[in-house]
């Protein structure tokens, strides 16, 4: 007991302790953030008075989470120190582009249109009505958005083993969810991946909700979902019906023939309209796109040799390698820097997990549908990111956070089956 006592001890002074070194150097660990800021369009920053503004905000939401989602508010509560007291030392060592989105949602959100990096700038203008112009409230609202979206997919798990007819007497899963480092951490800057990751577990969350208790309104969930996400990243809306796409070509039954006629007329006219919004009007042309793409993200100290692709054939040769390489890297030996580190442990478990429960578990992974489901929306991700991702490893940790949770829920379905001898799935 002393030990244990000694150790929480520990942990406690050293958490208060980060807390003065950050009050203690404010102004030199937040200059990074204010530097487009101060540049571009004001004369002063009061770093003190936004990060004072920042934990009003984030006292409020943590008293909206203790009334609606009490069982959540520990993970919340590490959550918003994570974004006020350890993000800090990545934004004051880091270029983020959480900066732009802030300074520009603040000063300038009426010149960017309303697609893609202009969307994620109205919308936080929008966000500083609610919270203020200071870039920790901002940081604070846009980390709950990251939050519900957890809250979304450990639902969507819960669900999943609910109709698995599946028990699990140690809730291991919402601990690694919440606080799994990457997903911690990405979730809660400002920018395009926290909201992404919001409308994807609202995607997840509707179709495997649907799947199982054919309820209409979570064709609503994803109607919303894929509106949304085609103004953050166009080409979102043909990964989400491609994978929808994938799983019901089933044709065992009319039902599946039918769900797959009206599903790639949906899916081709929002590919043609991709393809006509970015001015591509042929296949040559759309790996052309991959290719800058790709060499305007091969940059830093993270940028890796990418393969250039000058054709379908091409395509098919590096898709396996790059695919591997969007999922499973970095690994220790591309280890640059502190984040490629705790990137390269994460996916050490992450492959060892994915040999243990879903290749040795195949069979139990395209058995129950929920984790088939995944499975293909994985794939589907992959076909667009095994070409993106390569070419800059510290980018690719970041777009991998839209596809981690799913990794994660196959495990540990799957996981949860096996230590359940009464499980029985359904489709």
């Amino acid at each position: 007991m002393r030990v244990h006592n000694a150790l929480y001890f520990s942990i406690y002074f050293l958490l208060l302790g980060n807390v003065f070194f950050v009050m203690m150097h404010l102004d030199a660990l937040s200059s990074n953030i204010y530097w487009w800021s101060l540049k571009n369009y004001v004369a002063d920053a009061n770093s003190y008075f936004e990060i004072a503004l920042g934990l009003a905000v984030d006292i409020i939401l943590s008293v909206v989470i203790l009334l609606l989602w009490p069982r959540y508010l520990k993970f919340w509560l590490l959550k918003s120190y994570v974004a006020f007291f350890v993000i800090i030392y990545q934004e004051a060592l880091y270029g983020l582009d959480a900066y732009y989105y802030y300074a520009e949602a603040v000063h300038n959100s009426a010149n960017h249109g309303y697609l893609g990096t202009g969307m994620v700038i109205q919308i936080n203008h929008l966000f500083s009505y609610l919270v203020g112009d200071s870039y920790f409230s901002l940081k604070i609202f846009n980390a709950f958005i990251g939050f519900l979206a957890l809250i979304l997919l450990y639902r969507t798990y819960q669900e999943v083993l609910r109709h698995s007819n599946v028990t699990e007497r140690n809730d291991i899963f919402m601990y690694v969810l919440f606080l799994f480092p990457s997903i911690l951490l990405f979730s809660t800057h400002i920018g395009k991946d926290t909201l992404n990751l919001f409308l994807v577990a609202l995607f997840l969350h509707g179709f495997i909700g649907f799947n199982t208790r054919r309820r209409w309104h979570y064709l609503l969930y994803m109607a919303v979902s894929l509106l949304g996400i085609y103004y953050i990243r166009v080409w979102w809306p043909v990964i989400m019906l491609l994978s929808v796409l994938l799983f019901y070509i089933r044709l065992h039954s009319f039902k599946h023939f039918m769900m797959l006629m009206v599903t790639v007329p949906i899916f081709a006219a929002i590919f043609l309209n991709f393809l006509s919004f970015s001015n591509i009007d042929s296949f040559e042309a759309v790996f052309a796109k991959m290719n800058d793409t790709l060499q305007n993200l091969s940059y830093g100290g993270s940028g890796t040799q990418s393969s250039q692709i000058a054709g379908f054939a091409d395509y098919l040769f590096y898709f396996v390698p790059n695919a591997f390489t969007a999922i499973f890297r970095p690994l220790p030996f591309d280890i640059t820097s502190p984040l490629i580190l705790l990137a390269a442990v994460e996916n050490s478990f992450l492959l060892y997990f994915f040999y243990k429960y879903i290749l040795k578990e195949w069979s139990a992974v395209m058995t129950n549908p929920s984790t088939k489901f995944l499975l293909l929306f994985i794939f589907s991700w992959s076909l667009f990111y095994a070409i993106i991702s390569p070419g800059n490893l510290g980018m690719a940790i970041r777009f991998k956070l839209q596809i981690l949770p799913a990794m994660l829920m196959i495990f540990f379905i799957i996981r949860a089956q096996k230590r359940a001898p009464d499980a029985t799935v359904t489709a």
